[in-house]
């Protein structure tokens, strides 16, 4: 009788790990998928500026409707959940969102021709 309720206190205490080891794992693997959507984001639209030579061009001459459009285009793309605006100024100028009550991420990106550079400024955020 007594190895009978030690037999059951052991079957407990593993049901008891296995059942706190699968939350920790839950909860850790969602909070990896969030950074990865994140870095998706960067390497999309870095790959993009990178080898899209009309794109930078249209960002050097401050041709903010093709960029919107080009970039909107790969953005949905690849996940059509969510939206962007952008901003295209020089190095020394700053410019914001517009976006009001919703968690906006901001991507900087630098493009330069050797003489004229310009800070090209994503914001993305999560369609409603």
């Amino acid at each position: 009788m007594k190895y009978k309720k030690a037999w059951v206190a052991v079957t407990e205490a593993v049901l008891g790990i296995v059942i706190l080891f699968g939350f920790v794992m839950f909860f850790l693997g969602n909070q990896q998928k969030q950074e990865t959507n994140e870095f998706d984001f960067n390497s999309l639209f870095i790959n993009q500026i990178e080898n899209n030579q009309s794109l930078r061009k249209d960002i050097l001459n401050e041709n903010a409707v093709s960029v919107n459009s080009s970039l909107r285009y790969y953005l949905y793309k690849f996940n059509n959940n969510y939206d962007l605006n952008i901003c295209i100024r020089d190095m020394s100028s700053s410019c914001s969102s517009g976006i009001k009550d919703q968690e906006v991420v901001s991507i900087d990106y630098f493009v330069s021709n050797g003489i004229n550079t310009k800070k090209l400024r994503i914001f993305i955020w999560r369609k409603n």
